[in-house]
C-alpha cells in the first residue's frame, strides 16, 4: 500500500521493542506500519512512501545497516 501520509516505519526483530515503538507513536498520532525483519520492509517498501524509518542494526538475515544500504540504490 502506497501512504502519502506522514508513516514511522519501524523495522526490528524484537517483537517486544517493535510492539513498544508501534504503541508509544500511535498514541502520539501518528501512522506506523511495523515489520518484524528487512525483507518484509523491502516487500512492502515504494519510494514514493513519506515518513521515516526506525531500523534495528542488530536483526538476523539482512541487517539494518545492509537494509540502509538496499534503500540508497
Amino acid at each position: 500500500m502506497i501512504t502519502h501520509e506522514p508513516t514511522v516505519f519501524i523495522v526490528d526483530d524484537d517483537a517486544a521493542v517493535l510492539d513498544s515503538l508501534t504503541l508509544m507513536i500511535e498514541q502520539a498520532g501518528i501512522s506506523v506500519q511495523s515489520f518484524a525483519h528487512a525483507d518484509a520492509f523491502l516487500s512492502a517498501y515504494h519510494p514514493d512512501f513519506f515518513g521515516c524509518i526506525i531500523i534495528d542494526v542488530k536483526m538476523p538475515g539482512m541487517d539494518g545497516l545492509r537494509l540502509q544500504e538496499e534503500l540508497t540504490w
